[in-house]
């Protein structure tokens, strides 16, 4: 596929490191150059994909001869805030965020903004402040692509469902809109059902388990990351209905893999955690140095699936090489 192609060129092998969270690692620093102290602020990392983004973002760091200090919000705005005031107390050179609610973040930004701390963000927008830069693949453009995969695996017709992120992310916001933007190009597809599972593989096991009770004949599922998928399957599985439920998701994590080539997962969109971690971290050492960077980049989002799965399984091998 071209456009898979396109996002595999994007991709530069790096060494993965060990990460002790919450606390600060750095290799030595080239002689007469400041040591950059990035600090991270993660939604989450008990999600699979923000967990491999933050290992990207700090394995550069380190491989710059940075200093990176991870603090991770589990998910919990309160915490999240206060987690960006304790780096801004510790005087960072540079935030890279990663919200839980786009919304509920904007005091905390501004605060980095009068203290002149440079914030960029990934995946995830945030609606106020002042943003240095947002990296994120077009979630809007993702949701539209897989649902209509979908509408053409199943033939144009029939009930479909939406198991949605975390309600106040952005991600969620746009996928949601991408996907029903897509599904309305045919007046066949019914949405019968649409909730949000929060990225929670459990909490997608149980919404499955009662949209199947609710609408039996439903004909496919997009669930909106891979993680609320591998949980949703096991709910269909149980139910005896995996040959006749079509399951797409978003993200591309290594273990969905394994399900879209033995056919449990029809495909998913690729949300390139390699590429968003390196950028996030070139970007915050071009304008700790003064450069200008764009304020929006979007890497490519192709939709993956058993005619390009093998592709996506050898970037990630060739990066745990490196």
């Amino acid at each position: 596929m071209k456009k898979s192609s396109k996002a595999i060129a994007l991709v530069v092998a790096l060494a993965m490191v060990s990460m002790l969270i919450g606390c600060n690692q750095s290799a030595q620093p080239q002689q007469g150059k400041k040591t950059l102290v990035i600090g991270i602020s993660m939604s989450t990392l008990a999600f699979p994909w923000q967990k491999f983004l933050t290992d990207t973002s700090v394995n550069e760091i380190v491989k710059r001869g940075g200093t990176a200090i991870v603090l991770d919000a589990q998910g919990r705005v309160d915490k999240q805030n206060a987690d960006i005031e304790d780096l801004i107390i510790k005087k960072v050179d540079v935030i890279l965020l990663n919200a839980i609610d786009g919304k509920a973040v904007v005091p905390a930004i501004i605060q980095a903004n009068n203290a002149k701390i440079p914030v960029i963000t990934t995946a995830r927008r945030v609606e106020g402040g002042e943003i240095t830069q947002h990296i994120s693949a077009d979630n809007v453009a993702g949701g539209k692509k897989i649902a209509e995969y979908a509408a053409e695996k199943i033939g144009g017709k029939g009930e479909v469902a939406i198991i949605e992120g975390t309600p106040g992310s952005s991600s969620t916001t746009d996928r949601t809109a991408g996907f029903k933007q897509g599904i309305s190009k045919f007046p066949n597809i019914k949405l019968v059902y649409d909730r949000p599972g929060n990225y929670k593989r459990d909490t997608a096991l149980t919404l499955t388990e009662d949209l199947l009770q609710a609408h039996p004949n439903v004909a496919s599922i997009y669930y909106e990351d891979d993680d609320m998928a591998i949980g949703g399957i096991r709910a269909i599985k149980a139910a005896g209905k995996l040959d006749r439920i079509l399951v797409v998701s978003n993200d591309g994590i290594q273990e969905v893999f394994p399900l879209i080539k033995n056919g449990e997962v029809g495909a998913t969109i690729y949300n390139d955690a390699i590429t968003e971690g390196k950028m996030s971290v070139a970007s915050a050492y071009k304008v700790s140095s003064g450069e200008k960077v764009d304020s929006l980049v979007s890497p490519p989002n192709p939709v993956i699936d058993k005619t390009n799965v093998d592709q996506f399984v050898k970037i990630f091998e060739e990066f745990a090489k490196k």
